[in-house]
C-alpha cells in the first residue's frame, strides 16, 4: 500500500497557505469604536475565540439593525465577519453567497474606492482561492491593486494585502518565483510604511518561508519562518491562541522536512496554547490533532497517532463535516494504522 503520508505532505505546504491568508484577516484588534453597535463587538469577540456558531447569531442581528438604519458601512463590516464564520467551519459555499448577495446591495450604498468595500473585494478574492477559481481571484486583487496604486504617495497595508494574495494565488498554480517576487512586494511595503510590528507583516514573512519550501530551498524557508514566528511572539500576549496556528505551521514545517522532533516540539506548544485558552475542542484544534496524528505515525508511535486521529475525527465530524479533505486525510491515516 502506498504511504498516505506521503500525499499528505505535499498538501501541507498549500494549506499553510490557506491559515495564513485567513491569519492577515484575524490580525486587527477589535474595533471599540463602532457607535455602541454591541451586537458586532460580541460578535467579533466570538469569532476571535472560535465560536463561530455563536459569533454568526449576532452577526446577523447586527447585519439587520445596521441594513435597517442604512448605516452601510457597520453592515458591510458584520457581512464579512459572517463570512469569515462560515470560511472558518469550511463553508465556502455559503460566505460565497453572502459574498455575492452582499455585493448586489453594496455597489449602490457604499463607497467603492473605500477600505472598506477594498476589504470586503479582499475577503471575496480568497474565497475564489480557495474555489481555486483563480482568475476570479487575481482579478479581484489587481482590481484592488490598481486603486490603492492611484493614490500618490500612499503606502497602505492594503496593497500590501493584495500583493499578498496575488503571490499566494501563484503559489497555488505552482508559479513560485511569481509567488516570492509579490510577497516580497508585501514586505517592502510593510518596511516601508513602519509596519513591520503587525501580524500582516509577520504573516507575508512566513509566506516567503512557503514559497521557498515549495521549491526545496529548507534553509531559507527556515529563516524566515522564524523570523516570522519572532515578530508574532514578540507583539502577541504569550496566551494569545494565534500563537497556536503559527507553532502548527512551524511543525507542519518541519514534519515537511522530517525533523519529526521538532515538529512535535512544536505541535505541542499548539497543543498547550488551545489548552490554556479552552479551545480543545475548536475546529482548529482538530485541524491540530491531524497533523500531531501524521506526525506520530512518522515516528512509528502508532498508539498516540491513532489517539490523535481519534480526537481529529470526533471534532471535524461534529464541527465542519463538510471539510471533506481533512475527513478523508484522517481515514487514510487510520488505514495504514489499521494495517501495521
Amino acid at each position: 500500500m502506498k504511504n498516505p503520508q506521503a500525499k499528505f505532505c505535499a498538501f501541507f505546504a498549500m494549506f499553510i497557505v490557506l491559515l495564513f491568508l485567513f491569519a492577515c484577516d484575524h490580525s486587527k484588534p477589535l474595533d471599540r469604536n463602532i457607535n455602541g453597535n454591541s451586537d458586532m463587538l460580541l460578535a467579533e469577540q466570538l469569532r476571535h475565540q472560535g465560536s463561530y456558531d455563536s459569533a454568526i447569531v449576532f452577526f446577523r442581528k447586527s447585519i439587520a439593525k445596521n441594513l435597517e438604519l442604512h448605516q452601510y458601512d457597520l453592515w458591510l463590516k458584520s457581512v464579512m465577519g459572517m463570512m469569515d464564520c462560515f470560511r472558518s467551519k469550511g463553508d465556502g459555499t455559503e460566505a460565497m453567497r453572502l459574498a455575492e448577495q452582499a455585493q448586489a446591495i453594496a455597489i449602490s450604498n457604499v463607497d467603492t474606492a473605500s477600505k472598506t468595500y477594498n476589504n470586503f473585494i479582499h475577503k471575496k478574492a480568497i474565497l475564489y482561492s480557495d474555489k481555486r477559481q483563480f482568475d476570479q481571484a487575481l482579478s479581484l486583487y489587481s482590481r484592488n491593486i490598481k486603486i490603492y496604486t492611484s493614490i500618490p504617495g500612499s503606502v497602505d497595508t492594503g496593497l500590501a494585502l493584495s500583493y499578498n494574495g496575488t503571490g499566494t494565488v501563484f503559489l497555488m498554480q505552482n508559479r513560485y518565483s511569481e509567488a516570492l517576487g509579490q510577497y516580497e512586494k508585501a514586505v517592502d511595503i510593510y518596511t516601508k510604511g513602519g509596519n513591520i510590528k503587525s501580524t500582516n507583516f509577520a504573516s507575508s514573512l512566513q509566506n516567503i518561508g512557503i514559497a521557498y519550501s515549495m521549491t526545496g530551498n529548507y534553509e531559507k524557508a527556515e529563516q524566515f519562518f522564524l523570523k516570522s514566528l519572532k515578530v508574532n511572539q514578540d507583539i502577541l500576549n504569550p496566551t494569545d491562541s494565534k500563537l497556536a496556528t503559527l507553532y502548527l505551521n512551524m511543525g507542519r514545517f518541519y514534519q515537511i522536512i522530517r525533523n519529526d522532533s521538532k515538529a512535535i516540539e512544536y505541535m505541542k506548544l499548539a497543543e498547550d496554547s488551545y489548552l490554556r485558552n479552552n479551545q480543545s475542542n475548536s475546529i482548529e484544534a482538530g485541524s491540530l490533532f491531524l497533523n500531531m496524528g501524521v506526525v506520530y505515525i512518522y515516528a512509528a508511535d502508532y498508539q498516540r497517532a491513532q489517539s490523535y486521529l481519534n480526537k481529529s475525527l470526533e471534532i471535524i465530524t461534529a464541527k465542519a463535516p463538510d471539510n471533506l479533505s481533512n475527513l478523508l486525510t484522517i481515514y487514510l491515516n487510520m488505514g495504514f494504522i489499521a494495517e501495521k
